[in-house]
């Protein structure tokens, strides 16, 4: 469990990517601020205390704080066949919910589970590495979250092992993903909508709360010894510097540009104009007027229900795999029965395997057209060679 205070200094002066109108309201959810008042040290720690003594009436309700990532399947899904760190496997599938802000690091407070980029990343390596998992759903209902460097890393390993890169593949389905959550989905081989969702919001925010002129009005003075001129930039008693302006709009711009390049590589289909000509906006899954339109923009790759996507995703699992012939030269002589046998033979194990349809396709295309199978390095082909004749 993590103190509401050191989420506060956490979040304080640096870029959130998440909606505007969302902040404020996470704040408070975390208990770090209040409510358009000035609040006295004493009723801030009187509040904090009820906050946490609710929340551990409440873990002791329930048997005990949470500590990892709760997991839970929609009633349409049915029961889970197996649970994970923070998913749950359905008919070959994983699938992961991402609800609620997030933050670097994920925590339990009181009955709640709020998810970080580590615990993310801790899931879906999981489901990638287990061989019961064909393919991963992600579920998403997330206004976005912190700027924070598990944030990229995250994306980087969701683009390395997605089906566009030989691994399983990853579709997540957008009830609301904005910023921090669009940064993530935008990542995997499929991006599926609800007309009515909500997506987008491509940008970072910095906010700063000056309040030197209702302290000099309460009668208080805040002196200061500092050293370094910058030591207090950005500080909440204090008129912003001029330096303090132009390092937090740099912070904000880079973090900015570091979104775009990640959308970009995920997202073959968007150009860095169109991304970045959304300002910002969020967007419906789809829309009659093709500006306010996720699908139209190219952010999402359909727009159909949740349900109609995990059927999808399903669906593309079972696809017979038909690979196409070796090209073959003109006059060139039908492989040997032999070879079509082993060509069988290795189809079945790589099925057996688990390897995903791409996989194997590449896997298939790897054989020699003449149907010999190719030893490993430095060892001999000799009884090939006299099988064949």
């Amino acid at each position: 469990m993590r103190n509401p205070a050191l989420l506060a200094a956490e979040l304080t002066g640096r870029p959130l990517l998440m909606l505007e109108s969302s902040v404020l309201p996470y704040a408070q959810m975390l208990g770090v601020v209040a409510t358009g008042e000035r609040r006295s040290a004493l009723s801030a720690f009187i509040g904090g205390a009820r906050r946490l003594f609710r929340a551990e009436a409440s873990a002791e309700h329930d048997g005990a704080c949470v500590t990892e990532p709760m997991v839970a399947l929609p009633r349409w899904m049915g029961e889970p066949e197996h649970i994970g760190f923070g998913w749950a496997l359905k008919d070959g599938v994983g699938v992961i919910e991402v609800d609620g802000p997030l933050m670097e690091e994920g925590f339990g407070w009181g009955d709640c589970w709020y998810h970080g980029y580590d615990t993310l990343l801790m899931a879906f390596e999981e489901m990638a590495a287990d061989a019961n998992v064909r393919a991963v759903f992600g579920r998403i209902r997330c206004n976005g979250g912190i700027a924070a460097a598990g944030l990229p890393q995250l994306a980087k390993f969701l683009r390395e092992n997605r089906a566009k890169a030989g691994g399983k593949p990853i579709w997540f389905f957008c009830e609301r993903a904005y910023s921090a959550a669009y940064w993530i989905v935008a990542q995997g081989d499929h991006v599926v909508a609800a007309r009515e969702s909500g997506v987008g919001s491509i940008g970072a925010v910095i906010g700063h709360c000056e309040a030197s002129k209702g302290l000099s009005a309460d009668g208080l003075t805040i002196t200061k010894f500092k050293f370094g001129l910058k030591k207090t930039d950005g500080a909440w008693d204090e008129p912003l510097s001029e330096t303090a302006k132009t390092d937090l709009n740099a912070d904000v711009q880079q973090c900015g540009r570091w979104f775009v390049a990640d959308v970009l590589k995920g997202r073959e289909n968007l150009t860095e104009e169109v991304v970045i000509g959304t300002q910002a906006g969020c967007f419906y899954g789809d829309s009659d007027d093709p500006a306010y339109s996720a699908l139209k923009v190219g952010l999402i790759d359909a727009v159909m229900t949740e349900r109609e996507a995990f059927e999808a995703l399903k669906a593309s699992l079972a696809t017979p795999i038909s690979p196409a012939p070796p090209a073959k030269a003109p006059g060139a002589l039908s492989p040997a029965k032999e070879t079509d046998v082993k060509r069988s033979e290795v189809l079945a194990g790589l099925k057996k395997a688990g390897l995903n349809n791409d996989q194997i396709r590449a896997a298939m295309a790897e054989m020699p057209e003449d149907g010999e199978d190719a030893a490993p390095e430095g060892e001999d082909q000799a009884d090939d060679t006299e099988v064949r004749g």
